[in-house]
């Protein structure tokens, strides 16, 4: 069987042709989408949720013109945001990412919106989540007037190509918003009436018993969440492996069972049963990306034009250091400038510095390291019975790929060979991957 994968990420659109008989993607693309709005509000973190969807369309229409017998679409996406859509399925707003910090500001007694709202649910639901931006919305009397629902990018793409009127959001998708009860696998209603979120807005939770339409005469199923997707693609279905991903943000991520629970990580309902325990962090290869346009400005300052890329030049740099006997630095940079989850005021550091490392390399290895131990903290706090089932370190995204000055790093502080997926786009190919077992399982029921 041939499946489509679409992962709609927070710079680009990944895809992928998966072939189940060769257990293998038979065409892998990435799309840059350049979809980033404008904003007046510094907190604001938009983008244009159409063009997404209509680059989505271009490109799922181009690999059916180049690849027969395809006989499903599967689809992720980044998780957490939210895009408005009316009773036709249309979108109506923008999609406030991931990133987008207006749940940080002040409500009231000392608290933030995302705070007030999690202290009212009894659970964590971090700025950027989707139900902390509605909440905002809620209070602020900015909910689109034609809004008859809310979703992720991905399910808003997966209606446009469908045509269907209201989204069904997979579990592992609707846990991104916030607000989620892992129990009963629905939201949290009744918690939700209070805060004055109500539920009318919130879009239906199911898992699938069928594709949510046709494109093209093929099915399309509902989207599931990209963390999930990216294991799924990178590591199948072996639970003994710890999977690591350093796109944007970065996370850890292990096979868990029903419920289980770690202190400091999240559980995340997963496609195959189960779910994932997932530690995330939100500056990985972003930290990287700061201190390459800080590299950039100091550049521009002294009147010289930037190399066509900073980061060949960074690994330059770190690459000759090497060479002259120099690993490590005795700076200390915490890369938490974007906040962490649940404290959207916390900010980064640079410590430790004296004349002798305050130099650009010790900075370039300082961030480095940090990005390692951000992520290594969560590794740490594990039970040893849990670290017992892990015997695989799996990476994964273009900021773990692309960088192996840090991919050395991290085996060196987990104590284990990082192992790489067979595939680039391993959201996209998850997403396939997904597409296949609920084909395979639609037809097995008789239901197609």
């Amino acid at each position: 069987m041939k499946t489509i994968g679409l992962d709609l990420g927070t710079t680009s659109i990944g895809a992928c042709v998966w072939d189940s008989d060769l257990d293998m993607a038979i065409a892998v693309e990435t799309h840059v989408h350049a979809a980033d709005l404008p904003a007046r509000e510094s907190f604001a973190k938009l983008q244009d949720a159409k063009r997404i969807a209509e680059l989505a369309k271009e490109i799922v229409e181009g690999l059916l013109d180049r690849h027969d017998g395809i006989e499903a679409i599967g689809m992720t996406g980044q998780m957490h945001g939210i895009v408005y859509v009316d009773e036709h399925g249309e979108m109506v707003s923008p999609l406030y990412t991931w990133q987008d910090g207006r749940a940080a500001a002040l409500y009231r007694d000392g608290m933030s919106y995302s705070a007030a709202l999690s202290a009212e649910l009894g659970q964590s639901v971090p700025s950027g989540y989707g139900l902390a931006t509605h909440f905002y919305h809620v209070v602020q009397g900015q909910v689109p007037p034609a809004a008859a629902k809310l979703c992720t990018l991905a399910d808003a793409v997966a209606l446009h190509l469908t045509k269907r009127t209201a989204p069904v959001l997979d579990p592992s998708m609707a846990a991104s918003l916030g607000g989620f009860d892992a129990a009963t696998m629905s939201f949290a209603g009744s918690a939700l009436e209070r805060t004055g979120i109500g539920s009318s807005m919130l879009p239906t939770c199911a898992s699938p018993e069928g594709p949510l339409g046709l494109f093209h005469g093929i099915p399309v199923y509902p989207a599931i969440g990209d963390n999930q997707a990216s294991y799924l693609g990178a590591v199948g279905d072996r639970d003994h492996c710890l999977f690591i991903n350093v796109g944007t943000g970065a996370q850890l991520s292990m096979r868990a069972s029903e419920g289980e629970a770690v202190p400091g990580w999240e559980w995340r309902p997963f496609p195959a049963g189960g779910g994932l325990l997932v530690g995330a962090t939100l500056a990985g290869g972003q930290a990287y990306a700061l201190l390459a346009s800080y590299f950039r400005q100091v550049i521009a300052m002294c009147g010289l034009t930037p190399p066509a890329s900073m980061y060949a030049a960074m690994d330059g740099a770190l690459t000759a250091a090497k060479q002259a006997g120099k690993t490590e630095s005795t700076l200390s940079v915490r890369p938490t400038f974007y906040g962490m989850r649940g404290d959207e005021t916390a900010m980064g550091r640079i410590d430790n510095i004296m004349a002798d490392n305050f130099t650009p390399v010790d900075l370039i290895i300082g961030t480095l390291d940090g990005v390692v131990d951000e992520l290594y903290s969560y590794w740490s706090v594990l039970p040893q019975g849990t670290k017992n089932r892990i015997s695989q370190l799996v990476g994964a995204g273009n900021g773990l790929r692309k960088n192996p000055h840090l991919a050395a790093r991290v085996e060196r502080r987990f104590g284990m060979r990082l192992l790489w997926s067979r595939v680039s786009e391993e959201a996209a190919a998850g997403a396939a991957r997904h597409a296949t077992a609920m084909a395979s399982r639609y037809l097995a029921d008789g239901t197609a």
